[in-house]
């Protein structure tokens, strides 16, 4: 990302990350799935309460993005919508910013225009890695064992780039935990062709 949008975004998530603490419902949700508030704070997930209430808007130009232009002429705003608060940070840079909105409607998680959207990789220097769908779930995975790192495609069909083959050329042992149903199945085909040590390995329940 530009470095304007690193800046706000670096605010941002400090931002964020103040008013997490303010919200212990939020880190009992995360605390069931498997993220405990030290694991929370190590990745920096943050809350953003909106500004009274709701979402906030921004001007585009102000993070550095180019201008948009809306169907009667007028600049449309960057929305930064309500909700949980996921940065990918590497080397201390913010890389992207997703966020887990309420069940309000429309998309449950939005990725900040002006994201990089390289493959999450967390904790590149262990020797096993496991490849899941979300973020939260990476973070979850890397919490349980010293062992293992994580990679979160973001989707099914999704692929490693090329960063994140670099990574998983050098482990030892790859569990593939995409969901586990006929489109995980087909998933399984490309990772065995690519990755002879990678294995199936789905979640107990769900």
């Amino acid at each position: 990302p530009a470095d304007l949008w690193q800046e706000k975004a670096a605010r941002f998530v400090k931002w964020a990350e103040d008013n997490i603490q303010k919200q212990p419902e939020v880190l009992a949700w995360l605390a069931a799935r498997g993220i405990d508030a030290d694991t929370a704070a190590a990745y920096r997930l943050g809350w953003n309460p909106g500004e009274d209430g709701k979402d906030i808007y921004r001007a585009r130009k102000a993070w550095g993005l180019d201008e948009v232009l809306r169907d009667d002429g007028r600049p449309k705003a960057l929305w930064i919508p309500r909700g949980l608060v996921i940065p990918y940070i590497m080397d201390g840079i913010v890389y992207r910013l997703r966020i887990r909105r309420p069940d309000e409607g429309g998309p449950r998680y939005y990725v900040l225009p002006g994201s990089s959207m390289a493959v999450m990789v967390l904790e590149p220097a262990r020797l096993a890695f496991v490849v899941v769908e979300s973020e939260l779930d990476a973070i979850a995975c890397t919490a349980a064992t010293p062992l293992a790192g994580a990679l979160a495609l973001g989707s099914v069909s999704a692929k490693p780039d090329a960063a994140a083959c670099e990574v998983l050329s050098r482990a030892l042992q790859i569990l593939l935990a995409l969901d586990y149903d006929a489109a995980g199945a087909r998933a399984m085909a490309f990772w065995a062709d690519n990755f002879p040590r990678c294995d199936r390995w789905p979640v107990p329940v769900g």
